[in-house]
């Protein structure tokens, strides 16, 4: 009997190995067969090879865009439409001439990103850049007050209580009296807002509150749940728009704020041509919800392209996994070879795959002064310690590398010698490159750009420069954390 139990576990452990290695090839071959970035696909495959079992169902988890055969062929076809209604603003007399007065350095930059997300950059925008999220969610309480129409709300994260108690209480103050009130927001970010009670009380005060794309566990294997709608974006009757980094939810409320500070984000105001092309993004993200279609985008863009209160030439750029043709990372590589003088980034989650790394260094290396402007601690801690593998390459380039103080530097923004800014949702992270829906303004305002680099410099202000032979001096135990996060980078 014993030699029949025996017999029994030898055969059990031979199927069990057969079949790990069996998935483990299987998936090798697929993930070489993706045509992936190298590094994704290298992290994928050590992953893959090197742990059983496991590491074959993480990459199925997580290693591929899936959000389920239905859902991406309504995507798909609710995109269509917008897709015409950008080629229409391309060829709008607003837009006809655009290249040609805008700065030489910037009409490569202005194609690709038409190549990219589809809209053109439009010209007579007035902006204005509010640098509390304090101060930005009462202007936002404000607008919402004085609405007539429509209020459309899109954030990731959206959260009743502290500072943004004055937008729920607009919210319902304006539904109550008749404005149609349209809140979209992330199912996984807003997903303790959408299991608490203020989501009835909105709902109840008649305001429409939609989750975008739920995550369930149990499709983990037709879509992937990670996938997320990461925009934050708020217009109020179609002619005012405010979008930037900040969530709709206070810089001390989120609960991940604790030990690491106040979250720190920007926000503008939009005014004039833009609204159109930024109306279309809330309007397609709550369709794919919904399949409700709303017919007024047409005269909206009219009396926006009409309205030019200001002189600020301003790209829309929306992406996402369904972006056609190249991704946010080339575009954002694009803008940082288009600099000369100066460059700053700013950002809370900094992992770059090698690619963009050498944009840096290569900036660095021909001449521009380049500061990148990071937290000192981050809510992440893979995050934290994958960016650290990186910082000691920008030093030894000659890259500024400061440590922000002050809190959670959430703020997302690239400036340009003066010329040129972005500003946006997207993080310099391969979740925000290829995964996230994100929503950028290109803007090519020299008066703009100064302002953003004011701000930039307020940080600036408040950050702890490393220095290169300090940072070589970090011990051994914390390199090694940091480089064995660094394999994951891509993957994050």
């Amino acid at each position: 009997m014993l030699l029949a139990a025996a017999g029994d576990t030898t055969w059990f452990a031979t199927v069990v190995f057969v079949l790990d290695w069996l998935l483990r090839l299987g998936t090798a071959v697929r993930v070489v067969m993706r045509r992936q970035p190298v590094e994704v696909a290298l992290s994928w495959l050590v992953i893959v090879l090197l742990i059983p079992f496991v590491g074959v169902g993480v990459y199925w988890a997580f290693g591929e865009v899936r959000i389920g055969k239905r859902k991406a062929r309504r995507a798909m076809a609710v995109h269509e439409p917008y897709r015409q209604y950008h080629g229409q603003l391309r060829e709008s007399p607003a837009a006809a001439d655009r290249l040609e007065q805008l700065d030489p350095r910037f009409r490569p930059v202005a194609r690709q990103a038409e190549q990219v997300a589809g809209v053109p950059a439009l010209p007579g925008n007035a902006l204005e850049l509010m640098p509390s999220s304090v101060s930005a969610l009462q202007r936002i309480a404000e607008a919402i007050r004085r609405a007539e129409r429509t209020v459309d709300l899109l954030y990731y994260i959206f959260l009743h209580g502290g500072a943004s108690e004055p937008v729920f209480d607009a919210l319902r103050e304006a539904a109550g009296r008749g404005v149609r009130c349209r809140v979209l927001v992330d199912a996984l970010g807003s997903r303790a807002f959408l299991k608490s009670k203020s989501v009835h009380a909105l709902r109840g005060a008649g305001v429409e509150v939609r989750a975008a794309l739920p995550a369930r566990v149990w499709r983990l294997l037709i879509q992937r749940v990670d996938v997320r709608n990461h925009r934050k974006l708020a217009v109020i009757d179609g002619c005012r728009c405010f979008t930037g980094s900040m969530n709709l939810v206070g810089p001390r409320r989120l609960r991940a704020s604790v030990g690491v500070g106040p979250w720190i984000d920007a926000v503008v105001q939009v005014e004039g041509p833009a609204l159109g092309p930024l109306y279309a993004t809330f309007l397609e993200d709550w369709e794919t919800e919904t399949d409700e279609h709303d017919s007024d985008l047409d005269a909206v863009t009219e009396r926006a392209m009409q309205h030019r209160p200001g002189d600020s030439w301003v790209q829309v750029v929306p992406t996402g996994p369904y972006s056609e043709g190249q991704s946010i990372r080339e575009l954002l590589m694009s803008v940082i070879y288009a600099a000369r003088k100066q460059l700053t980034l700013t950002t809370p989650y900094f992992v770059p795959d090698d690619a963009f790394l050498v944009a840096l260094t290569s900036a660095a290396s021909r001449g521009v002064d380049v500061t990148v402007i990071v937290p000192d601690r981050l809510d992440s801690a893979l995050a934290y310690h994958a960016g650290n593998a990186h910082l000691g390459a920008l030093l030894e380039a000659g890259v500024t590398v400061a440590r922000y103080r002050g809190g959670v530097l959430h703020t997302k923004s690239i400036t340009v010698d003066d010329a040129a800014t972005l500003l946006g949702t997207v993080n310099l992270d391969m979740r925000s490159f290829y995964l996230n829906f994100e929503l950028s303004l290109l803007v090519y305002d020299a008066g703009f750009t100064r302002q953003t680099r004011e701000l930039q410099q307020t940080y600036l202000d408040r950050s702890a420069i490393l220095d290169l032979e300090q940072w070589n001096q970090r011990p051994l135990r914390q390199r090694l954390l940091e480089n064995t996060f660094r394999l994951a980078g891509p993957l994050l």
